[in-house]
């Protein structure tokens, strides 16, 4: 599962079951409850914040800084 968007939208992701969960957002803010996958990754490259909550299972990657 991949969910991506530009500029200021913010994101919430929940109950998805699935071996590769990406969520990336540019300012926005990112949600996530309910996730189970071998691979999860979190990201608003520039400074939003994110809150995963509830059942969160697998490998969890989590960025919330702009590169460098």
């Amino acid at each position: 599962v991949d969910v991506k968007t530009v500029g200021d939208a913010d994101v919430e992701v929940h109950g998805m079951i699935s071996d590769s969960i990406t969520v990336q957002t540019e300012f926005g803010n990112i949600i996530g409850s309910q996730l189970q996958g071998k691979e999860i990754s979190l990201s608003s490259s520039e400074g939003g914040s994110v809150t995963v909550q509830k059942s969160i299972q697998g490998n969890i990657e989590i960025n919330t800084a702009k590169d460098g």
